[in-house]
C-alpha cells in the first residue's frame, strides 16, 4: 500500500466530487456565461469555478505537489515536482453548453511522467470513475464502489465518437474497418473512456492534434486498471508532465490489443 497515493486519491475524489456539484448548479442556469478563450475555445463561469475549487482543495491538501490546469496559467515549477496534478475541471465545454449531460471533471496524478492515478466523474450522470496504480478501476455510483473491467470483444467492436469534433480521417477510419467495428455511437468528453473501461463500448480515436493532456490523464489509468489499452494511433505510450502538452498525434483507446487497429505510420 502507498500511503502518499491513498491520499491522494481520497482528495482527488473529494475534489472532483465538489466540483461536480458546481457544475450542476451552474447547468442550471440560463446564463452560462460563454466566453472564449484564445485557441477559439468556449470557457463557462463554471468551467473557471470548478477549477477554482479542486485547486483549492489540492494545493491545500499537498503544497508541494506541481499543477498542470486547463484553466490556470503554466509554470516551470511543475518540472521539479514528484508529484504533479493534471486537471481538466470541465472536459466536454461544447456538450455542457449543448446540455447533453456528456461533460466530465477530469483530475490526474502524474509521477515520472506516468499516470498513477485517476478520478472521472460524470456529474448528470450521478457516476464516478477512478482508478489507482496496480490496484484496479472503479465505479462509484449510489454510494457504492464497483469494479470495472473492459469487455472481451474482439468482433463486433462498438466505437465512440465525438459529438462535435469528428474529423474527415476518423470517420474515414470507421469506414475503413467496418467489418471490424459495425457500430460507432456518439459520446461526449472523457466520458468514452468511461463506458469502454466499463465494458460498455470498445474503442474510441482521435486522429489530430486536438487534445491536451488535461484531456486524456485520467483516462489513461482508467482504461489501462480496467484492463484496456491506451495509447497513440501509432501504437506509442503517452506521457505526461512534458513540456508542449499537446497530444501531437491523438490518441487510441482500445479494449484489448487490436493491431490491425492500429494506424501504419508513414514515412
Amino acid at each position: 500500500m502507498n500511503l502518499a497515493l491513498d491520499q491522494r486519491l481520497h482528495a482527488a475524489i473529494e475534489a472532483a466530487e465538489q466540483a461536480a456539484q458546481v457544475l450542476c448548479k451552474w447547468h442550471s442556469q440560463s446564463d452560462l456565461g460563454i466566453t472564449q478563450k484564445e485557441d477559439d475555445s468556449p470557457v463557462t463561469h463554471a468551467d473557471l469555478a470548478a477549477n477554482e475549487i479542486i485547486l483549492s482543495h489540492l494545493i491545500s491538501s499537498f503544497p508541494e505537489d506541481g499543477i498542470l490546469s486547463e484553466e490556470s496559467a503554466d509554470s516551470e515549477n511543475r518540472f521539479s515536482k514528484k508529484y504533479v496534478w493534471v486537471i481538466d475541471p470541465l472536459d466536454g465545454t461544447k456538450d455542457y453548453i449543448a446540455k447533453t449531460g456528456e461533460f466530465s471533471v477530469n483530475i490526474a496524478l502524474i509521477h515520472e511522467h506516468q499516470v498513477v492515478l485517476g478520478v472521472i466523474a460524470v456529474p448528470l450522470k450521478k457516476s464516478l470513475y477512478y482508478a489507482l496504480q496496480g490496484r484496479g478501476a472503479f465505479c462509484r455510483y449510489d454510494g457504492k464502489d464497483t469494479p470495472i473491467n473492459v469487455s472481451q470483444r474482439t468482433t463486433n467492436l462498438i466505437a465512440l465518437k465525438s459529438r462535435f469534433h469528428v474529423r474527415e480521417n476518423e470517420a474515414l477510419y470507421f469506414a475503413t474497418h467496418r467489418d471490424k467495428i459495425p457500430e460507432v455511437r456518439t459520446c461526449g468528453s472523457a466520458y468514452k473512456a468511461c463506458l469502454i473501461a466499463c465494458g460498455d463500448a470498445d474503442l474510441a480515436i482521435k486522429m489530430s492534434s486536438g487534445t491536451k493532456e488535461w484531456d486524456v490523464a485520467a483516462s489513461v489509468i482508467l482504461i489501462q486498471e480496467a484492463g484496456g489499452v491506451f495509447l497513440t494511433p501509432y501504437g506509442a505510450p503517452l506521457l505526461f508532465n512534458r513540456r508542449d502538452v499537446v497530444n501531437r498525434d491523438g490518441y487510441l483507446i482500445m479494449n484489448a490489443m487490436h493491431k490491425d487497429l492500429l494506424i501504419v505510420k508513414k514515412t
